[in-house]
């Protein structure tokens, strides 16, 4: 034992510990990167609602982030003119702006005659301009219809947001008010479920099923949490007023295919900015773990077996399975030294930049996806060294199931599987397949761990195609598995009957 403890201390303290640095490094720099990737943009909501009153039309507006938290210091302006040659009464552009205050409230008042307008707006905050804001809601622009004196009408009323900057699953915002811009009385949110709509087409409204509340409006703008429904196959969510009926709804459902939903409930889901973080990250550290585990493999172990320089380590008493997986300890170290390192930087980044940490329950998934990634070429190497006899052929045939299954298999089962993305084929056959083709890749299973922690593979509008693929984490896990444990198990076996 002490024999392989000493070779052990040997390698973690020679050049490919060096080599194992060097690699954490540029995987620092490049989770880095991807957090600075997201702090160069903001992320911008606004609901609200118009009315026509004394000559003037009236814009209120609430400007909120990701979590749909108010925004206050956010500049917006609006430039309103003629709809697409419309009577404007002779108006031309009419400009007005505001800053919205600690609520995120913005009010306009815009003197012109009631007719249809269309608005253009101009948005800046903390001096980032509208090129650099991710813009949603009634910020995007909109139009003003002609109205009757004092009667309110909804800008983007119904709005779902993130939970916060890295959950899918969303919460609605509502806004609305009573005539004349007063408090909104007895208007409430409702949602109903049905399980028609097998052309992929939810019914019109909730008009004819039994509707339940999920609350009353506290203000001109409320926070909902979506209802939880299961064994539902559409979702309709309505803004009611006692004056007007449906203000405003939203529908959301699982994917349909052949008149059945292929998931048991429906959620509404939204792209939070972790979504987008975690993928930038593990677009280039995913194939930079793998092409590093095969490095530290070749010189840690394939290298010195071919090359002769592990014979003297041979004379002690040791066996040659033994000192392979004293080896291959080493190298299970190191890999995960870099994994473990290039995360939780990516974390520490995430918070001093962002000021949004990672979620605790993203950070093990994360590193065993990544760990996984890199011991499965890892081992291939170590069964390579026993396949062929020169280090030129590992370094060939090592090379190229790194480049093939750590690097490519991305694009080569896009080929396959139709758009390049797990939930954007027009075609759920091309998808499916494509999701297949990636869980039999080692290098693959990162982005399918960050499918299952952003959850785009498994709820929300477009259906689960992870379910319909047959792709749960229990036959990720066993992927894994099988990919560390038989090239490994393949090296030992040769380690004793050829060598």
């Amino acid at each position: 034992m002490k024999a392989y403890l000493r070779d052990l201390r040997h390698v973690l303290s020679g050049r490919v510990a060096v080599l194992a640095l060097i690699i954490a490094v540029v995987g620092s720099a490049l989770a880095y990167g991807a957090v600075a990737g997201q702090s160069g943009t903001t992320y911008v909501n606004a609901s609200g609602f118009d009315f026509y009153e004394a000559g003037a039309y009236h814009i209120d507006l609430w400007v909120f982030g990701v979590s749909g938290d108010p925004m206050g210091g956010v500049s917006v302006a609006l430039s309103i003119g003629p709809w697409f040659n419309a009577s404007g009464g002779g108006l031309s552009w009419f400009n007005v702006s505001q800053v919205s205050d600690s609520s995120g409230q913005l009010q306009f008042v815009v003197p012109v005659q009631n007719a249809s307008y269309t608005v253009q707006t101009y948005v800046s905050y903390g001096g980032v301009s509208t090129t650099a804001l991710q813009l949603g809601g009634a910020l995007q622009g909109f139009g003003l219809a002609p109205a009757l004196e004092g009667e309110i009408d909804g800008l983007d009323s119904l709005i779902p947001v993130s939970a916060n900057y890295y959950d899918p699953v969303a919460s609605i915002v509502a806004t609305w008010a009573d005539a004349d811009g007063s408090l909104p009385y007895g208007a409430q949110l409702v949602y109903c479920t049905s399980a028609s709509g097998e052309s992929g087409n939810p019914p019109q409204n909730c008009s004819g099923l039994p509707t339940h509340s999920l609350g009353g409006l506290g203000g001109f703008r409320t926070i909902f949490p979506q209802p939880q429904v299961a064994n539902a196959t559409w979702v309709i969510v309505e803004l009611t007023d006692p004056q007007q009926g449906v203000v405003d709804s939203v529908s959301y459902t699982g994917q349909i295919i052949n008149g059945e939903p292929i998931q048991p409930g429906a959620t509404l889901v939204v792209s939070p900015p972790g979504e987008f973080l975690l993928n930038t990250f593990l677009l280039e550290e995913a194939p930079l773990i793998a092409l590093a585990a095969i490095a530290i493999a070749y010189v840690s172990y394939a290298q010195a077996r071919l090359s002769g320089t592990l014979e003297p380590v041979l004379v002690r008493r040791v066996t040659r399975r033994g000192i392979l997986l004293s080896r291959y300890v080493s190298t299970t170290l190191l890999v995960a030294a870099i994994v473990v390192l290039d995360v939780l930087f990516l974390d520490v980044a995430a918070e001093t930049v962002l000021n949004q940490p990672l979620p605790s329950t993203f950070l093990i998934p994360l590193i065993g996806s990544l760990l996984a990634d890199g011991l499965a070429f890892a081992g291939i190497i170590y069964l390579l060294s026993h396949v062929f006899q020169t280090t030129r052929a590992v370094v060939a045939a090592g090379g190229a199931v790194g480049v093939t299954f750590g690097v490519l298999w991305g694009t080569l089962a896009s080929l396959f599987g139709g758009s390049g993305t797990a939930y954007g084929s027009s075609s759920v056959g091309f998808a499916t397949t494509q999701l297949r083709l990636w869980a039999i890749s080692p290098g693959q299973l990162p982005y399918l761990s960050s499918g299952f922690l952003s959850q785009w593979g498994t709820i929300g509008y477009g259906g689960s195609q992870f379910a319909l693929a047959g792709i749960s984490t229990g036959l990720l896990a066993t992927v894994a598995m099988l990919w560390i444990g038989l090239p490994l198990l393949g090296a030992l076996w040769l380690a004793t009957v050829r060598d």
